[in-house]
């Protein structure tokens, strides 16, 4: 009778050791892409942050001609394909721009550029001066530069002119005019 308990004793243990040793074997060289849970994103590695489609964006252009110095802002929603970016993918798309802001909210986006955003010179007699101004005298822009020329220098019909803003079209016209203006 010894050798039937010995027997059933030693096949339960070889099952105990093989359910034993199966389950520790799966554990050991289960795949790492299997997993009943996603593994947590690490603190120091935060997910990118994505345009998306209500993603308000900003464009700042600062033109700096001489004294204009202005800054022009435009805002909007993102294009449809700026939709997904990232920082990087506006960074390649926009290598002239400075990227002042980037969330899925809001990005800021600023670049400088030559020239003067108003069109046209107006010459304008101000504070008993002649002075050239960036513009037109509807869309006034800041002082391009300030002359020496003077109120009691002026012919009365060229003050009269000057009063109200006399417009050219570029700084040739300016120079010709206030050659004009000395005489």
């Amino acid at each position: 009778m010894r050798s039937p308990q010995l027997l059933a004793l030693v096949l339960t243990l070889a099952f105990l050791l093989g359910a034993t040793a199966g389950i520790l074997w799966d554990q050991l060289w289960q795949p790492p892409y299997v997993s009943k849970e996603a593994p947590a994103m690490p603190v120091d590695q935060p997910e990118k942050a994505r345009i998306q489609r209500d993603t308000e964006i900003v464009r700042r252009i600062t033109y700096v001609e001489g004294s204009c110095r202005q800054t022009l802002e435009d805002v909007g929603r993102a294009p449809a394909d700026w939709i997904g970016w990232t920082r990087e993918d506006l960074e390649q798309f926009q290598p002239d721009a400075v990227i002042e802001e980037f969330s899925p909210q809001r990005v800021v986006l600023h670049r400088q550029a030559p020239g003067c955003p108003y069109r046209g010179r107006t010459l304008l007699l101000r504070q008993g001066r002649v002075g050239v101004y960036y513009g037109t005298p509807n869309d006034l822009g800041p002082l391009m530069r300030e002359t020496d020329i003077t109120a009691d220098m002026l012919k009365p019909e060229d003050r009269a002119r000057l009063e109200e803003g006399v417009t050219v079209l570029d700084d040739e016209e300016v120079e010709k005019l206030l050659e004009g203006l000395k005489e």
